[in-house]
Parts: structure tokens; sequence; C-alpha cells
């Protein structure tokens, strides 16, 4: 009879494990598939940021150009102009959702070093970028010389017209 208990606890103990790494994983898989949707959405805002960052470099070398011709603007152009002086002005900022990155502190998943690792660098890559993206001076004179009616008019698009 004693065989017959210690057998019983041994098997149920087993079973008990076994229901705790099935949750285990269960919950791992969840996790990566949160992940998965997160990383999703962080690369179509930063497709879209980039985007907009290319506008916002060819606002710049709009007005680089126009600043070497060493001429006024002509008849008709100023406001383009202009529209490119604060196109170049333009900031955004490229950090994404801080979620992710503290989840990543918070719980064992994923278990996979190496992702975990890659999920780190990435997620301190973005954070760098964005410190290092901070609003110009440029940004900064700049707005204070344009009055503000004339950049709320502005505001809404870049002038992709030249």
């Amino acid at each position: 009879e004693l065989l017959i208990v210690i057998i019983g606890v041994f098997i149920g103990n087993e079973v008990s494990n076994w229901n705790a790494d099935r949750r285990e994983r269960a919950g791992e898989r969840e996790y990566l598939r949160r992940l998965d949707a997160d990383l999703a959405a962080d690369n179509r805002t930063l497709a879209g940021k980039l985007a907009y960052q290319r506008e916002i470099l060819a606002a710049a070398e709009r007005t680089d150009a126009f600043l070497h011709e060493g001429r006024p603007c002509a008849s008709g152009r100023c406001w383009a102009v202009l529209v490119d002086f604060f196109g170049a002005s333009q900031w955004q900022d490229v950090a994404s959702s801080r979620g992710v990155m503290e989840g990543l502190q918070r719980t064992p998943y994923p278990y996979d070093r190496a992702l975990k690792q890659s999920l780190y660098d990435y997620y301190r890559s973005i954070q760098t970028l964005s410190a290092l993206a901070a609003p110009s001076e440029y940004r900064r004179r700049l707005r204070m010389v344009i009055p503000a009616r004339a950049q709320d008019r502005k505001s809404t698009r870049l002038n992709s017209s030249h």
C-alpha cells in the first residue's frame, strides 16, 4: 500500500509540474504574440516618421539651395520659400512606447536569451536615437521670427511643389 501511495504522489506531482509548464509555455506564447503586434505597430509608426523626415530633409535642402543662391525670392515664390524654411524646422520624436521595454524587465519572457538581448538592444537604440533627435536651435530661432499666424497656416503640411 505504501508503494501505491508513493507512486500516486509521484504521478500527482508530475501532472502538476506538467500543467505548470504548459501554463508557462502558453504565457510565453501570448507574450510573444503581443510583442509581435507591438513590433509591427512600431514598424508602421517608424516608417511613417521616416517618410516625414524625408520631407523635412527635402525642405532643408531647398532652403539651403535658396540661401546659397544669394538672391531674394522670385515674385510669387516667397511663400514657398518661407514654407521650406519652416518645413526644415519640423521636429518629430522618434521614441516608441516604453511599455514593451519595461515589460521585458518585469517578465522572464522570452526565455530565449539571444532574443531578449536583441529586444533590449532594439529598444535602447530607439531611446538613444530619440535622445539625439532633440529639437534644434534652428527650430527655436526660426519659430521666434516667423509669426505664429503664419506658422498655423503652414503647420499642416510641408510644401513639396518645387
